[in-house]
């Protein structure tokens, strides 16, 4: 899949560090419903595991130069997905956000026929939940983060339907 800013290749065992590193910025750690930094060890085991599921899908966005600038990662459940993304720091805030999450949702509903894709966002990060409504997301509400255990973190639950998406 290719736009005029991006084009996604699917995540290689090589990609390993790079994940990590983006998923340890201090920004990404801030948004993220776990804020504590990632041990390199316990990267390496959820990395493979991701690797070897047929249910997660992980992608790599490179701009036109070639150069990564960030990911975005499909959880199936049934006919639905749960997406997340993130952007290299040296590449927020230019528009990528949102052309990353319309890229990886088109590629998803044309590949695999998914009804309907959910992000769960921290309701203070603004940025991202911008990025999800220009990208063609609504939102449903605050809900209690689906993954979350005994903190009940709130989080903004949005959704897009392949039949809203005109590609």
């Amino acid at each position: 899949m290719q736009t005029k800013m991006l084009r996604l290749r699917t995540v290689q065992e090589n990609d390993g560090k790079l994940l990590w590193e983006w998923a340890n910025d201090p920004q990404v750690r801030a948004a993220s419903f776990s804020s504590d930094p990632i041990p390199w060890e316990q990267h390496v085991q959820w990395f493979n595991a991701q690797l070897n599921n047929p249910n997660c899908l992980i992608y790599i966005a490179m701009n036109s130069d070639n150069i990564p600038i960030g990911q975005i990662r499909f959880e199936l459940e049934k006919n639905n997905a749960v997406m997340s993304i993130s952007i290299a720091s040296n590449y927020r805030h230019q528009g990528y956000g949102s052309e990353l999450i319309k890229v990886g949702c088109d590629r998803l509903f044309k590949e695999l026929k998914i009804p309907l894709i959910h992000a769960y966002i921290k309701p203070d990060n603004q940025s991202s939940i911008r990025s999800f409504l220009k990208a063609g997301f609504v939102e449903i509400g605050t809900t209690n983060w689906p993954k979350s255990t005994a903190n009940n973190q709130l989080a903004m639950h949005l959704v897009k339907n392949i039949r809203a998406t005109t590609t």
